[in-house]
């Protein structure tokens, strides 16, 4: 059973997912799609409305007012936008359910302090949409300004032949969000890259999978390149990224349980037992 408590916390993780980059002139806009019955009961009076002025609207649009005439709303030619912001609004169409559910939706982000702004022309055009539908916008990205998006899909496993199974969530665009980013923000510092993990051999390679993770989840910032296969190449990457350390991981390495952990700019080394990792390299990391 959807839960709008749900659609909050989901809403929140996109909000500050983008927020704690940095990304500026963010504006989280928020819609109710209701169910698909109070969009069966708003179709015809939007249609209605859009066959009276279809001679002003563009080729895309005077398509769509047959085949799915809620994604006229959400044309961005200057002219359609003008026609249609007179019409029949989704809002007036929907169910006393739909209404409070999406108050409570409005509310649990008031309650987490999480601003957003009612947008009536957001609008999906796949019919298993339904309820909350969102966007976070950015101004200086033009007319394509969506960095990240989503809503309730409750009806999407059902179309694919599953069960009816309640679903919420959200994609976003990482093309336009490394656009937006600051300059700061774009490259890393050797100190954000403080390990390189040099995982080599039949053993080596599945253990430095382990040990990247294990690093990652204590706080150390840890990379690897996959394509390197012998230590000479892993070594030679490190340099090229810029890091403090790299951690030595073959396979004899793996069956001693000790790993190297080598200065990449002293060149001295230092012995790890594997069983403890994070533990023993953190002090290491630490401002001399």
């Amino acid at each position: 059973m959807a839960d709008p408590r749900a659609d909050v916390e989901v809403i929140a993780l996109l909000w500050r997912i983008l927020h704690d980059l940095g990304l500026p002139s963010l504006t989280l806009e928020i819609n109710n799609l209701g169910q698909a019955a109070d969009r069966e009961a708003y179709r015809p009076l939007l249609v209605e409305y859009l066959k009276e002025y279809d001679a002003g609207l563009c080729g895309n649009c005077k398509h769509r007012i047959m085949a799915n005439p809620l994604r006229v709303l959400d044309c961005k030619v200057p002219e359609c936008r003008a026609i249609t912001e007179p019409a029949p609004r989704l809002s007036e169409s929907l169910s006393e359910t739909a209404r409070s559910y999406f108050a409570q939706v409005l509310a649990g982000l008031d309650l987490i302090n999480i601003p957003y702004s009612l947008n009536h022309r957001l609008v999906r055009g796949l019919d298993y949409y339904n309820l909350t539908t969102f966007e976070v916008t950015a101004t200086n990205l033009g007319a394509q300004n969506a960095v990240g998006a989503g809503g309730r899909y409750d009806g999407l496993v059902e179309t694919l032949g599953g069960a009816s199974t309640p679903a919420v969530g959200f994609a976003v665009g990482l093309e336009r969000i490394v656009m937006l980013l600051p300059d700061s923000q774009k490259s890393l510092s050797p100190q954000d890259r403080s390990v390189y993990v040099a995982g080599f051999g039949a053993q080596g390679s599945v253990a430095g999978v382990t040990a990247l993770e294990e690093l990652r989840l204590s706080g150390i910032s840890a990379v690897s390149d996959f394509r390197s296969i012998t230590l000479k190449a892993h070594l030679r990457q490190a340099d090229r990224l810029g890091c403090r350390f790299t951690l030595i991981l073959g396979d004899d390495e793996v069956t001693k349980g000790v790993a190297l952990l080598r200065n990449m700019e002293s060149k001295s080394q230092y012995d790890v037992l594997l069983s403890s990792l994070p533990n023993q390299i953190q002090p290491l990391l630490l401002p001399s």
